[in-house]
């Protein structure tokens, strides 16, 4: 667990990076399932978005 911790803290730029990536675009499709009543494919997206923020969260 530590040496994962390491290496994130090593790559930070590429880290936030591939977060912010996760983050930014998920909302785009989320908007065309919410339109469609997908109710699944909004819950797949928004596990995207809930992952960028916790690789933020274990970058620090």
């Amino acid at each position: 667990m530590t040496r994962g911790l390491n290496w994130l803290s090593d790559h930070k730029f590429k880290v936030h990076l591939l977060a912010f990536a996760l983050m930014v675009l998920p909302p785009v499709p989320m908007y065309m399932a919410a339109q469609r009543d997908a109710a699944g494919w909004i819950w797949f997206l928004l596990g995207f978005v809930v992952a960028g923020n916790l690789l933020v969260l274990l970058s620090k």
